[in-house]
């Protein structure tokens, strides 16, 4: 009788078990996205649009980063050659810089950690735009930002520009831009990069251009759509800015935060060696509805190029998380299907186990 028992506890509950979780497979594989065509074409979906020569003497160029040190390592030539083209540039820095780990490790208040990252970026920024451009100061949580905190100041800035009878012009972050090891780039920038295209499909900005940071942290042009060739004039100023992001000096509250913020060794060597990466706003998106940007939505729709984009590289990116349930990667329902029969499988098991155990000697 004992035979028979183990016999069957062997058999019966295993092969139940190994239906439910290939069904489970199953399932999640039949509602992965499918492949829509033919890869999206980056380079002509984010082209230049085709528009005037504005003087760039009436230009406020707005700058807008997340972090400090994000205007350096994402497009500090771009800001040097507007400065020598004689546009009056303008640095928006939205987060107060205190989510870093190295505050933690330091055990720095978030009001220090905050003034020593403000020096090093008034320092570097200083050094590149010789003191000729204005500062624009947010204190939003390091971490925290999101595409609802910055859309009302693209607007605020871009009335404040036409209200003098100048032209806005807005270079930013870029939302195409994922971080090793990681499905998606930094929050902040993810935030700022939506922002920004959402604003522009929306016709409420035109000037926009994005810069990317992947390429710094890869070692390589995997990601990049455009690159801005550096020079080795350039290249010498880099070095520069890199020192002012690695020096410490407690007695000064300096304590090197570029380099100790940033977990990848590699950054600030190839910030050194390699090209400027960015691309313009995807094309071709025209939503039937724009939130107002002094109220926006904290929800809306991502542009279906770069939905095409996420699936191509990267299918776990947040960009498919955030559309329309009708082009979403992954309905919940299917989903919790899976989980549900994981979880039943698991209990069976247990519970057959526990049945075996108890059959009489």
């Amino acid at each position: 009788g004992r035979e028979g028992q183990t016999s069957s506890f062997t058999s019966s509950p295993w092969k139940v078990v190994g239906v439910l979780l290939v069904v489970g497979c199953v399932v999640y594989l039949c509602t992965q996205p499918s492949d829509d065509g033919d890869p999206v074409d980056l380079g002509a979906l984010c082209s230049r649009p085709t528009e005037g020569e504005e003087d760039p003497h009436l230009v406020d160029m707005y700058w807008l980063w997340a972090h400090q040190d994000d205007e350096s390592l994402h497009a500090s030539v771009a800001m040097m050659r507007e400065r020598e083209r004689g546009v009056h540039n303008v640095l928006v820095l939205f987060t107060d810089g205190a989510g870093t780990r190295s505050c933690r490790k330091l055990k720095l208040t978030a009001a220090k950690c905050t003034e020593a990252r403000m020096k090093e970026f008034r320092t570097a920024s200083t050094y590149m735009l010789g003191g000729n451009f204005e500062e624009r100061v947010f204190s939003f949580r390091d971490g925290r930002l999101k595409k609802a905190d910055v859309t009302p100041i693209i607007w605020q800035l871009k009335e404040e520009s036409m209200k003098k009878g100048r032209i806005a012009a807005f270079r930013g972050h870029s939302p195409l831009d994922p971080r090793p090891k990681k499905k998606y780039g930094h929050p902040d920038h993810v935030a700022i990069g939506h922002a920004l295209q959402e604003q522009y499909m929306c016709k409420n900005i035109s000037d926009v251009v994005m810069y990317q940071l992947s390429h710094i942290y890869y070692g390589d042009y995997r990601n990049c759509i455009f690159r801005l060739p550096v020079s080795r004039s350039e290249r010498e100023i880099h070095k520069k800015i890199r020192d002012i992001y690695c020096y410490a000096n407690k007695s000064e509250g300096r304590y090197a935060m570029g380099l100790k913020s940033i977990k990848f060794p590699k950054t600030w060597s190839n910030f050194i060696s390699l090209d400027e990466c960015y691309h313009f706003p995807i094309q071709g998106w025209n939503p039937q509805q724009c939130p107002d940007p002094r109220h926006p939505s904290t929800h809306h729709s991502c542009p279906l190029e770069l939905v095409k984009w996420a699936k191509a590289h990267d299918p776990s990116s947040p960009l498919l998380a955030i559309t329309d349930p009708s082009v979403g990667p992954f309905p919940p329902i299917f989903l919790a299907i899976g989980v549900a029969a994981l979880f039943f499988a698991i209990f069976f098991f247990l519970y057959m186990r526990r049945q075996a155990r108890r059959v009489p000697r």
